[in-house]
């Protein structure tokens, strides 16, 4: 009877990763506006899978933003050097540009966006999540699927 409970309970903790995949927990999200010489800016958010973004930059000014783990987060801020740095996606000196970031596992990612001219700028980024998120929804289906195997056996056992 233990073993039922335990079946079910991977169901509905799978069907809970099922739902919690495909409904926004938070809005888009953004950075922008003046960003001086040679400076940086940049936050820190968590995302479950794959992101949009929509960049734009003022007066024909270019930018370059790079997207990186949380290990790579933690390394910049530490050596203030993206050099030593692998970013999972790297946009470099645009004046626009939209596009999907691949997110392979659910965790803390930043971006940090770096203006490589003599002069100030003004840019807006805006970050979507694409829904259902990936990284929530796989191990969900998974955890889900094990469960209803799990049962079903328990039932095609009782009945030979």
């Amino acid at each position: 009877m233990k073993i039922k409970s335990v079946f079910f309970f991977m169901i509905v903790i799978g069907a809970v990763g099922i739902m919690v995949s495909a409904f926004p927990v938070s809005y888009g999200t953004s950075l922008g506006g003046p960003l001086e010489s040679h400076s940086v800016k940049g936050r820190i958010y968590g995302y479950g899978g794959d992101i949009h973004y929509a960049l734009e930059v003022d007066n024909d000014c270019v930018v370059s933003l790079f997207f990186l783990s949380l290990a790579d987060t933690l390394e910049y801020i530490r050596t203030h050097d993206l050099s030593n740095i692998t970013p999972i996606y790297t946009v470099e000196n645009v004046t626009s540009k939209d596009d999907i970031v691949p997110i392979v596992f659910p965790g803390l990612y930043s971006v940090i966006a770096s203006n490589p001219s003599n002069n100030t700028i003004n840019f807006e980024l805006i970050i979507d999540r694409i829904y259902p998120q990936r990284g929530i929804l796989v191990p969900g289906v998974i955890i889900a699927v094990i469960g209803m195997v799990g049962l079903l056996g328990q039932k095609l056992q009782k009945r030979f």
